[in-house]
């Protein structure tokens, strides 16, 4: 079923394309994938900080910030709860079908699947961010890198993740 989600990455690709010839929101939808995307990466540094169950307690501080939110706390609680990782998979994905989501919410649960699959595998976070960024269009990748690389620099993203 999961290999599923790699042929629907192509039909969410070519509907945020269309989106962004046709719908002057588009540039807000891709700044929220983009924040989707600085969140698994603060969550990533934190779980590796301080443990899976802190984030239990850090996902309530997003409820009602980014698509599909309650998705990706489910998601959290089974993995702090040591659900065997084939369930959470399997949770993850009947969950994305049952939603419908189209273009950039779809996107969004994506990359909540490949966060915490990863997160759960133990996998760096460095590492976690890269397949996040390969699963996007190219033009949220290249918005996300060029945020990441400003906000990597500020002395408030070092205290905070890496130190």
């Amino acid at each position: 079923m999961y290999k599923e989600l790699v042929a629907e990455l192509r039909n969410i690709t070519s509907e945020i394309e269309e989106y962004n010839e046709n719908d002057p929101r588009s540039s807000i939808l891709d700044a929220r994938i983009v924040d989707v995307m600085r969140m698994a990466d603060r969550m990533a540094w934190l779980c590796k900080k301080e443990g899976l169950l802190r984030l239990r307690e850090e996902i309530n501080t997003y409820i009602n910030t980014f698509p599909c939110i309650d998705v990706l706390k489910q998601m959290i609680t089974l993995v702090a709860d040591g659900m065997d990782p084939e369930l959470v998979r399997e949770f993850a994905v009947a969950r994305y079908y049952a939603l419908n989501l189209h273009a950039h919410d779809a996107l969004a649960v994506m990359i909540y699947i490949e966060f915490t699959r990863n997160l759960q595998k133990g996998v760096d976070p460095y590492v976690i961010e890269e397949l996040i960024l390969a699963i996007v269009p190219w033009h949220i990748e290249k918005e996300y890198r060029e945020m990441a690389k400003h906000e990597k620099e500020t002395d408030w993203y070092k205290a905070e993740v890496h130190e």
